[in-house]
């Protein structure tokens, strides 16, 4: 079936990104090593253009017709999702049909994250990479990272979404072993790609066993019909869904870094370059906890599939202290925030994980609409904390880079009082550590509290425990660094220390404005990330 022109340009968010990477890719052979500058800003336009045709509220005017922001766009529709290229011709829905892009104000959230985190990498790489060679596949591979992360979130079925899964693991692999000469990035680079290849192949068998299943690869009506199927737990049809259920956490959860399926993690981010290590801390590992939430909400009913629900939000719970126990003993700065992130996947996963529990709640005192209000409160707090994680923990990894760019060091010893010689700096780390912290008015605060609130609501206190003595616990880490960074007597290393280049500099600043604006005004946020948790659990269309 032939794509429209209107198509094309809602679309845009996502083809673009693959131009630009081949533009880029043609501009660095044929100009060799004269253009870097002018690839690093070429990347950074693309996804600025990216995130325009996502989030514009006014009418955006094109030689092929005339469109709204994606976001506006399905908002002023009722909130109706918008199906692209579907067949057979007309009939999206069809049990045998296959629609190959689903845009909803959940796809939107994700895709306008991913974007802007890869616009400022954009940025700051163009000073912070100009001693590396192969730019063009540098800037090239993170279009097609981003791009490959924006088709998952848009894919209507398995096959689209399993090719741009590969295409963002492909992506991924190269970019972490980037500076393949040192043994480092080499060997995480292999690492990750074992693990993950593991995973990708698991999610393949899955999708084969649900096609089997249901006779469709269309993932909305993979839902239905597993719906309408309501097997009894003595079926063998149940233990068949039980094992697909496993293998979509499984298989997603490498990718996402829930424990113990996180060991690449800690490898792979302090052995790629700062700005992938922050796009690999900050976005790709939310592309994992969105295929989790997607399909787990869409195809598995938590009344039938009663406990699921519940051993994933424990799951959640050993995630996160894994991640703290070994972030506590880390010297080498960029793993301990390799280890953070893992913390903070488990928030993300536990908030997610309330929409699978099933409640069974008595009449008054509990007033209607709890179970609603416990899953939004929840999902909300999950989504709002992606949002957090991306802008503060993508921060910290572009200002550990920094440091290893002006110190030539990650090693926390010796960089022991270089924030008294590098004071924006040290300001901008601060505040992301403590917004990781959930200290307000910041904006991990409120992303943290409402996961909490989900939770209390959701009558989950045991869980809930231990949630906060979790978050409690990894404030021990953010404030060491601060102590260690700020308060202590500089080292032989940190007393040469100085600030950067202001490009680098532009990149954390915004990010900072960011973290302390939304944390001061956050209404517009939570509201769009409400919607957008709505959108996910079936409460709008």
């Amino acid at each position: 079936m032939a794509i429209g022109p209107l198509e094309w340009i809602q679309l845009i968010p996502l083809w673009i990104l693959f131009v630009g990477g081949l533009i880029i890719a043609l501009l660095g052979r044929f100009t060799k090593e004269r253009a870097k500058v002018a690839m690093g800003a070429l990347s950074a336009l693309f996804f600025f253009i990216g995130i325009l045709f996502l989030v514009l509220p006014f009418p955006i005017v094109t030689p092929w017709g005339t469109t709204y922001g994606l976001w506006y766009q399905i908002v002023n529709n009722g909130f109706n999702p918008i199906n692209i290229w579907y067949w057979p011709p007309g009939a999206y829905d069809a049990t045998t049909g296959a629609t190959f892009f689903r845009i909803d104000l959940f796809t939107v959230f994700m895709a306008v994250i991913f974007s802007f985190l890869a616009f400022f990498v954009s940025l700051y790489s163009i000073k912070y990479m100009e001693h590396d060679t192969r730019l063009s596949l540098y800037y090239g591979l993170l279009l097609t990272l981003v791009g490959g992360m924006i088709g998952v979130v848009m894919a209507g079925d398995f096959f689209t979404l399993f090719i741009f899964w590969e295409t963002m693991s492909i992506s991924s692999y190269v970019l972490v072993a980037f500076r393949r000469d040192e043994a480092e990035p080499l060997e995480a680079g292999i690492k990750y790609l074992l693990l993950s290849a593991v995973g990708s192949t698991l999610i393949l068998f899955t999708m084969s066993i649900l096609y089997g299943i249901t006779g469709t690869i269309n993932l909305y009506e993979i839902g239905s019909i597993l719906v309408t199927l309501a097997p009894t737990v003595t079926s063998p049809l149940y233990g068949l869904l039980v094992f697909t259920i496993v293998g979509l956490v499984i298989g997603f959860g490498v990718k996402a870094a829930i424990a113990p399926l996180a060991t690449w993690l800690p490898d792979a981010h302090p052995a790629a370059p700062s700005g992938i290590s922050a796009m690999l801390s900050g976005v790709v590992i939310m592309t994992g906890s969105y295929a989790i939430i997607r399909l787990l909400v869409l195809f598995y009913n938590p009344y039938t599939f009663v406990y699921y629900g519940t051993i994933l939000n424990w799951f959640a719970l050993f995630t996160m202290i894994y991640g703290n126990l070994m972030a506590l003993t880390q010297k080498d700065l960029k793993r301990l925030l390799a280890y953070s992130t893992i913390v903070n996947v488990g928030y993300i996963i536990f908030g997610f994980s309330i929409a699978l529990i099933p409640f069974f709640f008595p009449s008054p005192p509990y007033p209607a609409g709890t179970y609603e209000n416990a899953l939004i409160y929840s999902v909300t707090g999950s989504l709002f904390h992606i949002t957090s994680h991306m802008l503060a923990k993508g921060m910290l990894f572009l200002i550990s880079g920094i440091f290893l760019h002006t110190l030539h060091t990650r090693d926390l010893d010796k960089l022991r009082g270089a924030g008294r010689r590098m004071p924006f700096t040290m300001f901008c780390f601060t505040i992301a550590a403590l917004s990781l912290a959930g200290v307000p008015p910041l904006i991990g605060f409120y992303s943290k509290f409402y996961i909490i609130w989900g939770s209390i609501v959701a009558g989950t206190y045991i869980a809930t425990i231990f949630l906060v003595l979790m978050s409690a616990f990894s404030v021990v880490y953010y404030l060491r660094m601060i102590q260690i960074l700020v308060f202590s007597e500089p080292s032989p290393e940190a007393a040469t220390a100085k600030e950067a280049h202001p490009l680098l500099l532009f990149a954390i600043g915004v990010l900072m404005i960011f973290i302390i604006g939304i944390g001061l005004f956050p209404t517009f946020f939570l509201n769009a990330a409400t919607l957008a948790a709505q959108s996910v659990l079936g409460l709008i269309p």
